[in-house]
């Protein structure tokens, strides 16, 4: 299980307990486009941990971690006038060999099918693994088909539970990251890789981390991955030389060379007391500048605390020099804008960065905010503020038409035990 759902598990208890005594009125600046579990069982979804994606005619696409026909999670389909529809359950097939728990977002590809992984399920897992994961594709008809299931070769070396979003590469392939396998660190279940899959089921590991002494190069990662016009990739992992997460690059290959080579550009908790934040688990965005904008879960001012978090850039080297530049743009104590950003943030062209906390704001369930690029922050709704808001997102936005979409994993209006939302956010 990974990090967001055991704090998850801890919190959504608490959470269930007080949501009915907060007043029933729709929050300025924000709708609510459906809430799950609208019938007994949730068939329709509970839970959702991962954002949106939305196609041309203005459909949203996600995920549910659980709920559906077998209570393991969904791809469902939301239509701008609010028809919400379950386009695949998972854990159809026996033993889960089509999935189950899918804990990310899933990306459109040709025709409209959906693209995704799940954290578990495929095909059977040697101890200490025991569920895999699979890569799968979702057509608009609701047929499923397994692109890959994980741990197909000896001792995981392809990669096993894969985390984050998939990203194309530009070449009818898609590129991703599994927190375990690999073919470093197999007495532990390995520590992790990222791969390249095409549509037709063909997988290639480009990296496994740990092949550094001490993971300095990092370990499990969590958050799917970037690209630049170049076509490197630019991801957030754990480990790394202070073990508290890192920033990398993992260069593409050039000339006759086959083989990738990862260049950490960050790792965390190098100021006294990780001031500078730790623990990145979402995916980084980038400037048409090349500057990388990203989250920590924890750290930044209030330093190693249970509360926490920081909105950080990496700046690559000029004028000869080989380091990145950080720096700090925002950190988040638990106050008023909040804490805990399990999610990443997005980037508008106008600079402003928007990005959402799981925990913290003024009802203490979590706020959409947005980071201008003079420092000033803008909390433009905490959740919790109605009986039906949602409350709880673990997940970042996306970003359609100067309009701000997201999922939470808790609250809404379905039913009393609130089992999370779809919302949007007008400025």
């Amino acid at each position: 299980m990974s990090a967001v759902w055991r704090c998850l598990a801890l919190c959504l208890g608490f959470l269930l307990v007080l949501l009915p005594s907060l007043a029933a009125k729709a929050a300025p600046g924000e709708t609510i486009l459906y809430s799950f579990c609208q019938k007994g069982g949730c068939p329709d979804g509970q839970t959702p941990g991962a954002g949106v994606v939305a196609d041309a005619a203005g459909n949203l696409y996600g995920t549910t971690n659980y709920g559906g026909a077998d209570g393991r999670g969904i791809v469902f389909k939301l239509t701008p006038d609010g028809q919400q529809s379950v386009l695949y359950s998972f854990c159809s097939l026996t033993d889960c060999a089509d999935g189950l728990n899918p804990s990310s977002s899933v990306v459109i590809g040709a025709d409209d099918t959906l693209y995704g992984t799940t954290q578990g399920g495929g095909t059977a897992c040697p101890a200490p693994l025991y569920s895999c994961g699979v890569v799968y594709a979702v057509t608009q008809a609701g047929k499923e088909n397994v692109v890959y299931a994980f741990c197909a070769k000896a001792n995981c070396v392809d990669g096993a539970q894969p985390e984050g979003s998939l990203a194309a590469d530009g070449a009818g392939r898609y590129v991703g990251v599994t927190a375990a396998g690999g073919v470093n660190c197999q007495s532990s279940g390995g520590c992790g890789t990222v791969y390249e899959l095409t549509t037709g089921g063909r997988e290639n590991v480009l990296y496994s981390f740990c092949a550094q002494p001490d993971c300095a190069d990092g370990d499990a990662p969590q958050a799917g991955l970037i690209h630049d016009m170049k076509g490197n990739l630019y991801g957030t992992a754990n480990g790394g030389i202070n073990g508290h997460g890192i920033v990398y690059e993992l260069v593409r290959p050039t000339g006759s060379s086959k083989t990738w080579t990862v260049q950490v550009l960050y790792s965390f908790c190098a100021q006294t007391n990780c001031t500078d934040g730790y623990y990145p688990g979402a995916a980084l965005v980038m400037d048409n500048n090349g500057n990388l904008f990203g989250t920590t879960r924890f750290g930044g001012d209030v330093g190693i605390s249970a509360i926490g978090g920081a909105v950080f850039s990496l700046s690559p080297p000029t004028g000869g020099a080989t380091a990145w530049t950080y720096r700090l743009l925002l950190s988040l104590d638990g106050g008023q804008i909040g804490t805990r950003p399990y999610g990443g943030v997005v980037l508008d062209a106008k600079g402003n960065l928007y990005g959402t906390t799981s925990q913290g704001g003024n009802n203490s369930y979590g706020t959409v905010y947005r980071l201008a690029p003079d420092g000033t922050v803008t909390v433009l709704h905490a959740f919790g503020s109605t009986a039906t808001d949602g409350a709880m997102p673990f997940a970042g936005l996306m970003a359609k038409g100067g309009v701000l979409y997201g999922t939470t994993s808790a609250g809404g209006a379905a039913r009393p035990d609130s089992y999370g939302t779809v919302f949007r956010i007008h400025e």
